[in-house]
């Protein structure tokens, strides 16, 4: 039991706020609380969470003091994923997941979502604030969103390393086989076309790149691959045909705009050349306003090296 004296600790650990059962725990009585509002100490958030006044109004404080609102519930969902730091999403309105049955009667500060399970391993912590992981947020948001936004997720998760693919693959395999919401089933799909060993497209772009070939009925690239020649390693293609020798660059404007990007490019693609690679490069506005000059290019290159080949 802590003491009178540790709630404003307590409090500045929890980005400036408190609950009013924490105050309880700190032995403050209804009555010193009162006093500490009248004194101008504390103000009410909510029936059940007050802040220390002065405290700075932050993001991160509004979100503490909906999870302490809720019943101490986890932050999680589009909330949780903006905390993981994955471009896209909002940190509010506040998404909450609780097993507990949310205080009723007054609105809450958040969103507040009720699940039956919640582990200690489907929680991690941000800024000091208890969060559902991110392949526990992928789970959650799964009957939630498009399947196509859900793939795209799962792979954007793989690439920031924010969650491995033997963790992916053991959340999905304790999922339910029966019940649960609508996407298990779409989970399940991606972990099998997910196996181990593979790599995530880097950007939306590549993955555009790849459906234009998949469209077409054209054999897929490796994608993220390693090449070197003798003098050592030439640097990571966006995709290979290695039976072929064929590589393709997809030229984003974000990372391939720059003097310096484009001169060690070339570098690379000299290297390459050299190597008896065939290097097609194609562009972001060709990828998306000209697939079709996309798939004949890819196609011409193929067609050369079989030509080079026979």
């Amino acid at each position: 039991m802590v003491g009178n004296r540790d709630w404003a600790a307590m409090a500045a650990s929890q980005h400036g706020v408190v609950s009013r059962r924490q105050l309880s725990e700190c032995r403050l009585t209804s009555k010193s609380v009162r006093h500490a509002v009248a004194r101008g100490r504390l103000a009410w958030v909510s029936p059940r969470v007050l802040t220390v006044v002065g405290s700075p109004d932050t993001p991160l404080s509004r979100l503490a003091a909906a999870a302490l609102d809720a019943s101490d519930a986890v932050l999680a969902l589009h909330t949780a994923m903006a905390l993981w730091g994955v471009p896209g999403w909002e940190l509010e309105p506040a998404h909450l997941l609780t097993t507990r049955t949310p205080h009723r009667g007054s609105p809450h500060l958040g969103i507040v979502h009720s699940t039956v399970r919640l582990p200690e391993r489907d929680i991690g912590e941000v800024h000091g604030l208890k969060v559902t992981t991110p392949v526990r947020t992928l789970v959650d948001l799964s009957g939630r969103l498009h399947p196509a936004k859900v793939a795209d997720l799962c792979d954007d998760l793989l690439r920031r390393r924010l969650m491995s693919l033997e963790t992916f693959h053991l959340s999905v395999g304790d999922l339910p086989q029966s019940g649960g919401i609508g996407g298990f089933a779409l989970l399940r799909s991606l972990a099998t076309e997910r196996p181990l060993g593979y790599r995530p497209t880097g950007s939306k772009l590549e993955r555009r790149f790849e459906e234009i070939l998949e469209r077409a009925g054209e054999v897929p690239f490796e994608r993220q691959v390693e090449l070197g020649d003798d003098e050592g390693w030439i640097g990571r293609v966006d995709f290979a045909d290695r039976d072929l020798k064929v590589v393709v660059e997809v030229q984003g404007e974000t990372f391939h705009s720059s003097l310096t990007d484009r001169r060690r490019d070339a570098g690379r693609f000299r290297r390459l050349r050299a190597a008896g690679w065939i290097v097609v490069e194609v562009t972001e506005d060709e990828i998306f306003r000209r697939p079709e000059l996309v798939l004949e290019r890819v196609r011409a290159a193929r067609a050369f090296a079989r030509s080079q080949a026979a």
